[in-house]
């Protein structure tokens, strides 16, 4: 009979655990259905309509002079120096750019009926629009973006120059995705309108002037930049200084560049860009001639040149030989579109000194 009890027993307090989790589940389902009809309520996405129409109305606010200023600088660009229009496209990428960052925030939580994302798309094209036009005018005229903050200058990126066609179907492109972003503000404020909370988008408007960006204007505005004078693509190289190592005895009114006793000669050439374009690939060759007794040697180095700026490059060390004359060549390709030459090349006569007792 005790036996049967505790079974009895054992089997009652397995029921009770069952029912106990049978409840607990049911609980947990009407809990989440609570949540679930609370966060689908009217009230609820008034409250998250609303508070996404702020933030994005914050954004479009932040954007109009983004517009304006783009607006300008279509209309005054090829009346700008070179530094002046890299600094005001950069910046103009450099704004949007962060506009459209920060509307990626406004969509958590999100908002009724797809009213999110939509919004996102219209600040994103206004950035790859002005995104766009940068890059189109910068491969026109050959400049280069200034480097972002915090790289310390860093060596550029520079793309090749694109034809006076290819930019003007550029900057059309631009333009039509900027046109198409502002037609999509006003359905989306219809529609934003309509939800719970009836929270009301500002009414923004990007470009001012939808003719500044048709491509006939766009086409206008090629020609202008390319016969723009302060705009102008001039390529000017020269170099500017060589020295080498070890470095030349003094030695007045001597014609010739003497050296101390060596079996390598390091040369260092400066080259200077008076242009208005940043040249990529710069490349200075030193070679030795033997006249006297030498050995031929030559060596090259690579860099780049940004406008009005100067390259320093140390070449690979050449092979020399002491008691003997060589002739010395330092020299630079032109870049395409530079027809004075003359300050590309430098040549000299060096004599190295014969080896002493002591040498080696």
């Amino acid at each position: 009979m005790a036996r049967w009890s505790k079974k009895r027993s054992t089997r009652s307090i397995l029921g009770l655990v069952v029912a106990g989790a049978l409840l607990l589940g049911l609980i947990g389902i009407f809990v989440n259905g609570v949540v679930s009809s609370a966060s689908s309520s009217t009230s609820y996405l008034s409250v998250i309509n609303q508070s996404f129409a702020t933030q994005a109305n914050a954004i479009f606010t932040a954007q109009e002079p983004d517009g304006q200023a783009l607006s300008r600088l279509l209309v005054n660009m090829p009346n700008l120096t070179r530094p002046v229009l890299e600094q005001k496209l950069d910046a103009l990428a450099t704004s949007t750019a962060a506009s459209a960052a920060s509307a990626a925030d406004t969509i958590s939580p999100a908002p009724s009926a797809g009213i999110g994302p939509r919004f996102v798309a219209i600040v994103e094209q206004r950035a790859k629009g002005v995104k766009m036009i940068r890059s189109a005018v910068e491969r026109l005229l050959g400049m280069t973006p200034l480097p972002p903050p915090g790289t310390g200058g860093s060596t550029p990126v520079v793309k090749p120059l694109i034809s006076s066609s290819e930019a003007t179907a550029r900057l059309s492109a631009a333009g039509a995705l900027l046109v198409k972003a502002d037609e999509a503000v006003g359905p989306l404020r219809a529609d934003l309108a309509r939800q719970p909370g009836h929270a009301q988008l500002k009414r923004s408007v990007f470009l001012t002037a939808r003719t500044l960006v048709s491509p006939s204007s766009m086409a206008s505005l090629v020609d202008q930049l390319t016969s723009s004078s302060s705009l102008a693509v001039v390529h000017d190289l020269s170099i500017t200084a060589v020295s080498l190592t070890p470095a030349a005895l003094p030695t007045p009114g001597a014609t010739s560049t003497n050296l101390p006793p060596t079996t390598r000669l390091v040369v260092t050439v400066v080259v200077t860009n008076h242009g208005t374009v940043t040249e990529n690939a710069v490349v200075v060759t030193a070679s030795l001639t033997p006249v006297s007794g030498g050995v031929s040697s030559s060596a090259s180095a690579q860099g780049v040149a940004r406008p009005g700026g100067a390259l320093s490059l140390v070449l690979p060390a050449l092979r020399t030989k002491p008691g003997s004359t060589v002739t010395l060549t330092v020299s630079v390709p032109p870049p395409p579109g530079q027809n004075n030459t003359s300050s590309l090349t430098r040549t000299y006569t060096v004599v190295v000194a014969p080896a002493t007792p002591n040498f080696g």
